[in-house]
């Protein structure tokens, strides 16, 4: 997926896992894609608030 977003596998691992890494608006755009807005841009960049989990 890395390689799919144009950037490296070390990037993407620190953003999947340090809460306060951001991406630029441009890579938090195409992960929205990528993962047919399962991972929002607003979400990466921290300006969409958390979604509430809903009980099954």
């Amino acid at each position: 997926m890395a390689e799919q977003l144009g950037t490296s596998k070390g990037y993407l691992h620190d953003l999947c896992n340090d809460p306060n890494r951001r991406p630029s608006i441009e890579l938090a755009k195409k992960i929205e894609l990528a993962t047919g807005g399962k991972v929002t841009a607003l979400g990466l960049l921290g300006l969409e608030s958390p979604k509430k989990i809903e009980a099954a």
